[in-house]
């Protein structure tokens, strides 16, 4: 649009200026009135419109003046609106950063810190193993002199039952030799009575050992199921620490120390059950120990 005022203003510049010359030669060549009036007519109106002409490129630069402040005034507004966001971007993003490496400080001092409790209960587990197998080589000693002294306690009965039938063996001859008198009868009950306790007593040590061998059956199954599963427990846990950290999240690592824990309190447990089975059953072992 400035262009175009800028042609058709250059345009009556140009008529204009040959008007003058042209209004110049015919004055210089005839003088004519008449011509004159009318070239100082048409220049009149050519004047006329280049005023018009200037007033409205006046008018276009000024409304193009104000379109080209109001756009830069917007141009500027959304430059410091975005220059805003983009620092609040930034600031969100190096807050969130930090954050983040806050987060990852703290994990990896805490997965150093479950990696050394993990060792660790992984070394109390050993050492619960081993006393666990102890414990074991100490109850089948126990059971070994448990049956040793059974046996010779079976020995001794039997020795005392020999004794006793000789004895009874001996107050029958004695009754044969003094004859048929009260004196017989007297030894006749006497031996009916020791008989009858014989068989009593005889009928309880037979109740006595079974019941004796069912009870040290029940406590052996007991025991050894307990340790076979102790042992099956740590077999299962051979895979070695770093291999296993490797393939674990925090949570599995955390899961997996208080198995480890529970692990070492049931073997604790199972270590007492049979320290407080041995007192109750047999408290003379552990003094002779």
């Amino acid at each position: 649009m400035m262009d175009d005022v800028d042609s058709n203003f250059e345009q009556l510049r140009n008529q204009m200026r040959q008007m003058e010359a042209k209004m110049e030669s015919m004055s210089s060549i005839n003088g004519s009135d008449n011509l004159s009036g009318r070239l100082r007519e048409e220049n009149a109106r050519l004047s006329a419109s280049v005023a018009v002409l200037e007033e409205r490129l006046k008018e276009t630069e000024a409304r193009y003046q104000r379109d080209l402040e109001s756009e830069r005034s917007h141009l500027e507004a959304l430059m410091a609106r975005s220059k805003r966001t983009y620092e609040a971007e930034t600031e969100n993003l190096r807050a969130r950063c930090q954050k983040l490496e806050s987060e990852l400080s703290e994990a990896t001092i805490y997965l150093g810190k479950t990696r050394v409790e993990l060792d660790s209960a992984r070394v109390e587990g050993k050492r619960t193993n081993e006393a666990l197998l102890d414990a074991q080589d100490k109850i089948n000693s126990l059971m070994e002199q448990l049956n040793n002294r059974s046996d010779a306690e079976s020995r001794e009965l039997q020795k005392a039952i020999a004794d006793r039938d000789n004895a009874l063996n001996a107050l029958k001859e004695v009754n044969s030799a003094v004859g048929n008198g009260p004196r017989l009868s007297i030894g006749m009950d006497t031996v009916s009575r020791l008989e009858e306790m014989q068989q009593l007593i005889h009928r309880l040590k037979e109740e006595n050992k079974t019941l004796t061998k069912k009870l040290q059956d029940a406590q052996e199954e007991s025991w050894f199921k307990n340790l076979k599963e102790g042992h099956n427990y740590l077999a299962e846990s051979n895979q070695s620490v770093e291999q296993e950290l490797d393939n674990l999240t925090k949570e599995d690592v955390v899961n997996l120390l208080v198995q480890e824990k529970h692990a070492n309190n049931q073997l604790r447990a199972y270590l007492n059950t049979v320290l407080e089975k041995v007192m109750n059953y047999h408290p003379e072992i552990l003094e002779t120990k």
